[in-house]
């Protein structure tokens, strides 16, 4: 399971209608959800004190195009398979 799921199942719980009908399953699902998204902040405090190196590349405007065509050729390659 990725992150974005975790985010994607944390914001699913986080949002039910549970609590319309019993502040106990609210009260649930919100502490479900809650473990995720602590789950998840505590993922992005241990990568955010990582420093990672900062290359400063510059692309022009023709090597822009050229990478975008590429990009936009893998993902039809890879569409079609699929």
């Amino acid at each position: 399971m990725s992150s974005f799921d975790l985010i994607i199942l944390a914001v699913l719980l986080g949002f039910t209608l549970f609590g319309f009908f019993s502040g106990f399953l609210a009260q649930i699902f919100a502490l479900a959800a809650n473990l995720f998204l602590s789950y998840e902040l505590w993922v992005i405090g241990i990568f955010s004190k990582l420093s990672f190196p900062i290359i400063a590349a510059s692309f022009g405007f023709w090597a822009s195009i050229i990478y975008y065509i590429i990009l936009i050729a893998a993902v039809y390659k890879f569409h079609e398979r699929g």
